[in-house]
């Protein structure tokens, strides 16, 4: 008899807790998601013999195992804007007669967003993935400590929506000793 079949078709949301000092800072929803995959790379060392004439494999261990998420988001925000380019996201304020970035005067009060790329080294935290399925179980995903980085080119003019694609490179949690959580309910 075969196994139970489970059919999966789904969407989701992807928050994400940034790791500043040591500290897990407040988890957030990425926003507006059109696609999101887990990716099991292995890598083994393998000995082989011809003691019998025909090449045979001896052993075979494992050497590395890594687990990505990627993700592509069609909210360009100025926080994902900052994650995507490992950048400290300022408020600007400005008054009536301050020259603004696009070449203007103000003229009336306000504020603007400023993204410095590059001011981050790296952008580290926990990803978790929550699915909303059209079929099948609700699955969590979990990568309890991730390198986040932007996998893609972030798009100037566009006729399509934008989105900016990201990486997330599982690293292990030095609590849990874990690298990937799966949660089917």
């Amino acid at each position: 008899m075969a196994n139970e079949i489970e059919r999966y078709i789904a969407g989701g949301k992807i928050y994400f807790s940034e790791l500043v000092n040591g500290t897990y800072g407040t988890e957030f929803e990425i926003g507006e998601l059109t696609e999101a995959t887990i990716e099991v790379s292995r890598e083994y060392a393998e000995a082989f013999n011809k003691d019998g004439g025909q090449k045979v494999l001896s052993e075979k261990v494992l050497k590395q195992e890594d687990y990505k998420c990627t993700f592509k988001s069609q909210n360009i925000n100025s926080t994902n804007l900052g994650l995507a380019l490992g950048a400290e996201v300022e408020t600007i304020n400005y008054i009536v007669g301050d020259e603004l970035p696009d070449g203007s005067t103000a003229t009336a009060t306000g504020t603007y967003k400023r993204i410095d790329a590059g001011t981050k080294s790296v952008v580290v935290g926990r990803i978790r993935f929550v699915s909303a399925p059209l079929t099948g179980k609700k699955r969590i995903t979990e990568l309890p400590k991730a390198h986040l980085t932007l996998s893609g080119s972030i798009a100037l003019m566009s006729e399509e929506f934008a989105t900016l694609d990201f990486e997330a490179s599982a690293m292990k949690d030095p609590v849990t000793g874990k690298y990937y959580r799966e949660y089917i309910m």
